[in-house]
């Protein structure tokens, strides 16, 4: 879902030239291939960020650079990604670095290397004195080719540790200086990409990154637990496109046996493999799906899932996706609203209970106050919530 800062409104685009490039070959993940700058934005002349300045108390200019980089497959292949950085002119002092991942996005017109302006998030921190890094995540942008790998932990965590370590090289070179902090944040997708790149910081590269905070808020981190609610629990989906987009996903890179044929039904399940490629809004997948799950699910495969023998690999593949179970050493700030109609509140407590459990210190929930707090009425509380902890956090800005 998208993610404001404040309450919608457009940027202008203007664009600007210039380009560096590298090669493109067997290079290795979070090499920077090729940049160049996208637009510039002025506070002077727009509007939305001369308010937004006065919630900040910064005011700077944006510069956003589209950023080609190297990174990997689950499989361990290596593929194109793109992403923007988002840099603040005329700093003299070392800026704190965000890392954003955008909410699921149907349209790869809309993704932050096509469009910075579709999600204004970057642009805003970039303003408020952060450098920011957005992905376009695996599936969009440069490697709109491919699926992309919805809701499945080690492309979505990678995509996000091989940008920063792009950004991190096209910093250095433009002699844009950082400070030690380091915050992940998102919303819906957002939130669980941002929560998988924190886990995989930690457990794998922990040398290399240090994460000061993870701000993450109405994500799928149970994907087991999610999958459960919804095939076992719910009649109705409010947005179909969304959990289909997971079935399709999960059919397109895991061994399932045509997943797809098996668990849509006829003649929904040609959708799933015709409306999933970047060219076609969430709306329009909606509008082409029922809502009721016993319509849009063949009977057999409910079923089948409901036995305790059922669907055993699919069930180990959304449980390998899972990033809940573990111990965050950094600040995990979780938000999530109870009425959420697409990803279930539950998913926040089974997240901020089970890191507890395990020992982590600092994890809090916040739950969002919008009435209803359902999914799409939440991201703007998000937002402001976000803007609320980055603001008395972040340190040089």
């Amino acid at each position: 879902m998208r993610l404001i800062l404040i309450l919608t409104t457009m940027l202008l685009l203007s664009a600007c030239g210039g380009s560096s490039s590298n090669s493109d070959g067997d290079t290795e993940p979070g090499a920077l291939l090729r940049s160049s700058v996208l637009n510039e934005y002025k506070v002077s002349e727009n509007t939305f960020l001369t308010l937004f300045s006065v919630i900040s108390g910064r005011n700077y200019d944006a510069k956003v650079v589209k950023l080609v980089y190297k990174t990997t497959l689950e499989n361990g292949d290596k593929v194109n990604a793109s992403g923007i950085v988002a840099i603040p002119q005329g700093k003299t002092t070392a800026s704190p670095m965000l890392s954003y991942q955008h909410g699921t996005i149907f349209l790869d017109s809309a993704v932050p290397s096509n469009n910075p302006s579709f999600d204004t998030s970057p642009l805003l921190a970039a303003s408020a004195g952060f450098v920011v890094v957005a992905t376009d995540y695996i599936g969009y942008g440069e490697s709109k080719s491919l699926t992309h790998p919805y809701i499945q932990a080690i492309p979505s965590a990678n995509s996000v540790i091989d940008l920063l370590r792009a950004a991190r090289s096209y910093l250095q070179a433009q002699s844009v200086e950082l400070n030690q902090q380091l915050f992940l944040a998102g919303y819906s997708e957002g939130g669980y990409a941002t929560i998988a790149a924190h886990q995989r910081m930690q457990t794998l590269y922990a040398d290399e990154f240090t994460v000061t905070a993870s701000i993450a808020g109405a994500g799928p981190y149970d994907v087991r637990g999610m999958t459960d609610e919804i095939l076992l629990n719910q009649s109705t989906l409010s947005q179909p496109a969304y959990f289909s987009f997971v079935v399709h996903a999960y059919d397109t890179w895991y061994d399932l046996d045509n997943l797809t044929l098996r668990a849509i039904q006829s003649p929904y399940d040609r959708v799933l493999d015709s409306r999933y490629n970047g060219d076609y809004s969430s709306a329009a997948v909606n509008s082409v799906l029922p809502r009721a799950k016993d319509e849009l699910f063949d009977p057999a495969f409910l079923s089948e899932y409901a036995g305790l023998a059922g669907e055993l690999t699919l069930k180990y593949r959304l449980e390998d996706n899972n990033v809940y179970d573990w111990t965050p050493d950094a600040p995990v700030r979780l938000f999530h609203g109870q009425n959420d109609d697409i990803v279930p509140y539950q998913n926040a407590l089974t997240a901020q209970t089970s890191m507890q459990a395990n020992g982590a210190a600092d994890v809090t929930l916040e739950d969002c106050n919008a009435v209803p707090s359902t999914h799409v009425n939440c991201a703007a509380s998000f937002a402001l919530y976000l803007t609320s902890y980055l603001l008395s956090e972040a340190e040089g800005r």
